[in-house]
């Protein structure tokens, strides 16, 4: 099951040319995964999820002789209610409740018509509440050992990063259009898989430390008559990653740094 609602509002403000656009949206999530064994005596989860939030942006031009800007500015809220039982009414995961706030603000300039720079930052507020639980017996289906549950005590999660971005691009001609770019992502690692994984008392001596990834990226891209053409290069690092992998039977988060690094090309032509 999957149902959504969504209402968005646009328009003007009558203030300095500014434009908004809010979005309101609610989901309900009810989705059933397959019969595994490596639950004791067998087991089919489920992942149940409800969510709902809003979003308010605004948009404010600036123009003068030399240049045109541009103000993009507002914020987000959602909440999110997430759990992973199984369908005898076994918990798996136990819910998570999540309050999420992000105020940001984002910046274009263009100068001369020409050169163009970005810039913005955006403040997360994450919060996840998490009850008591027990963990649930889980058997390595290869070796048939079982690992026992423990009671690992709740409590809150909290996350508050600053993220940023920059870029900068010259379009020198049609033929040669250089460009460069900063940008940090943040994502909260898998806490339910670390949270049902879990071989400790508390939910407290669990690594669930968000993950920063900060990404680079330089190219250019080049117009002639029909012809489009584009090269880029890009690397991304975190220091801790949250990768999930299958390991004696169940999946565990592992965390480690990450480096993604490569080089894209891309060629378009318009047929007339």
């Amino acid at each position: 099951g999957n149902h959504n609602l969504n209402l968005v509002f646009s328009g003007e403000t009558g203030v300095a040319n500014t434009h908004y656009d809010a979005d309101i949206y609610y989901q309900s999530v009810d989705n059933v995964f397959f019969y595994s064994e490596s639950f004791v005596n067998g087991g089919i989860s489920r992942i149940l999820s409800k969510k709902h939030g809003a979003r308010l942006v605004f948009n404010t031009p600036f123009s003068s002789t030399n240049f045109d800007a541009n103000l993009t500015y507002g914020i987000d809220a959602q909440r999110d209610i997430t759990s992973q039982p199984l369908v005898d009414g076994r918990i798996w995961v136990p819910e998570m409740n999540m309050k999420n706030i992000a105020p940001f603000i984002q910046t274009r300039f263009t100068f001369f018509d020409k050169l163009i720079l970005k810039g913005g930052i955006r403040y997360e507020s994450v919060n996840i509440s998490v009850k008591d639980y027990q963990t649930l017996p889980s058997k390595n289906v290869t070796t048939g050992a079982v690992t026992e549950s423990i009671n690992v005590k709740g409590g809150k999660l909290n996350y508050s990063p600053f993220v940023f971005n920059a870029g900068l691009r010259y379009n020198i001609s049609e033929y040669f259009s250089p460009y460069v770019s900063f940008s940090q992502g943040f994502t909260v690692s898998d806490v339910g898989v670390a949270l049902r994984a879990a071989r400790v008392d508390s939910i407290s001596k669990i690594n669930t430390e968000a993950v920063i990834v900060n990404s680079y990226e330089t190219g250019f891209v080049s117009k002639f008559k029909n012809f489009r053409f584009e090269a880029t290069g890009y690397i991304s690092t975190s220091s801790l990653g949250a990768n999930s992998v299958f390991k004696n039977g169940e999946f565990v988060v592992v965390r480690a740094p990450e480096c993604i690094y490569g080089i894209e090309l891309t060629a378009d032509m318009q047929i007339r």
